[in-house]
């Protein structure tokens, strides 16, 4: 994994340098917050059962070392996280505006909007995840290196009905199924509470990051629209 501290100058756009991190509360994730890491699992393990489906061209049959590479890629084990949309478009913005307001991973990830997420400080790169709703096309005709590339590409790609995501990947080798430290990735600083996260909850969380350098937000319905907003707390 390559580490970094401030964005590569050859990128004209590395992307999002904040992140979030949508998650429920109990045994896991707490556990993870205690120990300072994120838990990286394999591919095998997602939940969507089209996660690196791909076509091959012609039907071809992979050789041997294509096999092997193919396999190798299975075997690798990924961090997803959300960015903001906003972020997106522009990297360089101040992020301390910007809120993890997406109703639908709340719902989906959060318990219901009873858990809570984190926000993270990268310090690696991550790469956009594109939506389509055809599988990516492999061309084992083309030389090694060329067949990593579009294997990478076929770890980025989903189906469109998950684009609500918004989603970054980064690959890793070393740790498979296991924490992956913080240090190495990215650094919590804010931790933000779902619409219904009970005060029990939320002083078992503050009570895990005591003594850290970590903002803390609770979420709240806006009043005349179908959207939350934040609060610090």
């Amino acid at each position: 994994m390559r580490k970094l501290d401030t964005p590569p100058k050859q990128l004209k756009n590395p992307g999002p340098l904040f992140f979030y991190k949508y998650q429920s509360i109990d045994q896991y994730p707490l556990k993870n917050l205690e120990n300072d890491q994120l838990w990286i699992s394999r591919i095998k393990h997602f939940n969507d059962p089209f996660e690196f489906k791909f076509h091959i061209i012609d039907s071809r049959v992979p050789d041997k070392e294509q096999k092997e590479l193919m396999e190798f890629f299975m075997d690798s084990a990924v961090i997803c996280l959300a960015a903001h949309p906003e972020l997106t478009k522009n990297w360089q913005q101040d992020d301390s505006g910007y809120y993890p307001d997406n109703m639908l991973m709340w719902a989906h990830y959060a318990n219901n909007h009873k858990g809570f997420c984190l926000g993270l400080r990268k310090r690696c790169i991550m790469t956009r995840v594109h939506y389509i709703d055809d599988f990516p096309k492999l061309d084992l005709e083309e030389k090694k290196l060329k067949l990593q590339f579009q294997l990478i590409s076929a770890m980025l790609t989903k189906q469109t009905c998950w684009n609500y995501e918004n989603e970054y990947r980064t690959l890793n080798t070393e740790y498979k199924d296991m924490g992956m430290p913080c240090s190495e990735f990215g650094e919590v600083e804010r931790i933000y509470f779902g619409l219904r996260a009970e005060d029990e909850d939320i002083d078992r969380v503050r009570d895990i990051v005591k003594g850290r350098d970590i903002t803390f937000y609770k979420a709240k319905l806006k009043t005349n629209k179908f959207q939350i907003e934040f609060y610090q707390i």
